[in-house]
């Protein structure tokens, strides 16, 4: 029996598929039959994670093709990282705001 905890196998599972033995492919099948929502927990931070370093690399290519130092980007990239979040977060406080207002004139 595998000494590893199911949610490890599972992500091993996600990687690839083909390098587990049968019984690590099984316990990351009952991995996602018997706990679904940490399984969609897992595979959308995963997803996450790999949005956020496309997102990166094209800010550095960005970057450079713009005439910025490679080797400045890491430093710069923390505060083009912040400046954005804080971009997204004021648009989905106005989208919120939109959508509470548009619902509160469909009541009168």
């Amino acid at each position: 029996m595998s000494r590893e905890k199911p949610e490890a196998i599972f992500e091993k599972y996600l990687d690839s598929p083909d390098n587990l033995n049968a019984e690590q492919l099984r316990l990351a099948l009952d991995f996602q039959d018997t706990s679904p929502v940490e399984a969609l927990s897992i595979r959308r931070r995963r997803e996450a994670e790999r949005r956020d370093a496309q997102s990166k690399e094209l800010a550095r290519e960005t970057w450079v093709r713009q005439g910025g130092d490679a080797s400045q980007f890491a430093a710069a990239y923390k505060e083009l990282s912040a400046e954005r979040r804080k971009a997204e977060l004021a648009e989905a406080e106005n989208a919120a705001r939109h959508a509470s207002a548009s619902a509160m004139w469909r009541t009168f």
